[in-house]
């Protein structure tokens, strides 16, 4: 059984993000897992292809660079030629209807069509590069093609958001939960831990300017816990009250953009606490790469993230400064607690494994060859 998974995505600015963390998780674990099928990666470009292809005998990879600057009309004919010349049973579009140019589906693939959807964002969010997009005829097309695939849905929340918007396929919702990168969870829980709170996001469905009116607020009463954020500097002080000089002015406060995986994860390792609070999440990866790394989440308690979150984290209301900082104080004031919902949420990151959610993925392959 020949299996085309769509790549290119890692080409783009989502390559160390939570859409990238899902695609390099994908090629990294499926081959190791389904030895009997013959996987075949396609990236936009070589340097991703030598990067991100394992070392598996059933794994070869192609490079489908872009033509001109209309990738989406492009892969109306290469991906069905591509289709027929590698006799491929299934084509998974691991990031449908995302924001990403050359992500898509074809009108005619000669075979069967799993697309994941992570989240609705383009629909519902008001922002208007989101408004820009959705009404793009590429997007639209897609919308149209997509319901005739095989559709994964990373939680139940984002399942529900696909029924909502009449993008119902016949041939079902499949919920399949983001999961962790193979070796991410294969070591003791973490004691070593610092004072520091971890905030990953620059864009407006992050809640960027609720955060860091709770850092303020905390400084004051916790002057040994340090805050640091993971994004652009320039996104992040524009969505802050008071601009760039109320950034300067906490000195607790440290911006980390253009971040490398090793000094992602070293943040990780380091940070005692996880602050998420989003406006809109289509599942939360950073979560459960907070329980495999013993950090406590402290997450809205919105759409996907309670799903992500189970019983092993803090829930706070978005839209109130108050509870966020109460919640954030409960945990920065209560050692034990913190240790205690640590070692809790540890557990729980063994739910999200390669080896325990996959196989729903791969079974789904199966099936879609088999109805072809």
């Amino acid at each position: 059984m020949n299996i085309a998974i769509d790549l290119r995505g890692l080409s783009m600015a989502y390559e160390n993000r939570g859409i990238g963390y899902h695609l390099k998780t994908l090629a990294a674990a499926l081959p190791g897992l389904a030895p009997e099928m013959k996987f075949k990666f396609i990236f936009r470009d070589k340097e991703r292809a030598q990067l991100y292809t394992p070392s598996e005998s059933n794994v070869e990879s192609f490079v489908m660079a872009p033509l001109t600057k209309r990738t989406w009309m492009e892969d109306q004919f290469r991906i069905p030629l591509f289709v027929i010349r590698n006799r491929i049973n299934v084509w998974h579009c691991p990031v449908a209807l995302g924001p990403l140019h050359g992500i898509n589906i074809p009108v005619f693939p000669f075979c069967a069509v799993v697309a994941t959807i992570h989240d609705l964002h383009v629909e519902k969010l008001p922002d208007p590069q989101m408004s820009a997009y959705r009404n793009e005829r590429r997007y639209k097309l897609q919308r149209l093609f997509i319901k005739k695939s095989y559709m994964v849905a990373v939680s139940e929340a984002t399942r529900k958001s696909i029924e909502g918007s009449g993008l119902s396929s016949k041939k079902g919702i499949h919920v399949i939960p983001n999961c962790l990168r193979p070796g991410e969870y294969n070591e003791p829980p973490l004691t070593d831990k610092e004072k520091l709170i971890l905030f990953i996001g620059d864009a407006a469905h992050k809640n960027v300017n609720g955060a860091i009116t709770v850092f303020r607020s905390l400084a004051a009463r916790h002057p040994d816990w340090r805050f640091v954020m993971v994004g652009a500097q320039s996104r992040i002080a524009a969505m802050v009250t008071g601009g760039p000089q109320s950034l300067a002015a906490m000195n607790t406060l440290q911006i980390t953009e253009n971040i490398s995986e090793e000094e992602m994860q070293r943040l990780y390792k380091k940070a005692s606490i996880l602050f998420m609070p989003s406006l809109s999440e289509g599942f939360g990866i950073p979560v459960i790469q907070a329980f495999a790394n013993s950090v406590v989440p402290v997450i809205s308690a919105r759409s996907a993230l309670p799903e992500a979150g189970g019983s092993s984290a803090i829930y706070v209301n978005p839209m109130s400064v108050q509870d966020m900082a109460d919640g954030l104080d409960a945990l920065m004031s209560d050692p034990a607690k913190l240790a205690l919902l640590s070692k809790k949420g540890y557990e729980r990151a063994k739910q999200y494994t390669p080896e325990y959610q996959l196989p729903k993925l791969i079974a789904l392959y199966r099936k879609a060859a088999r109805r072809v």
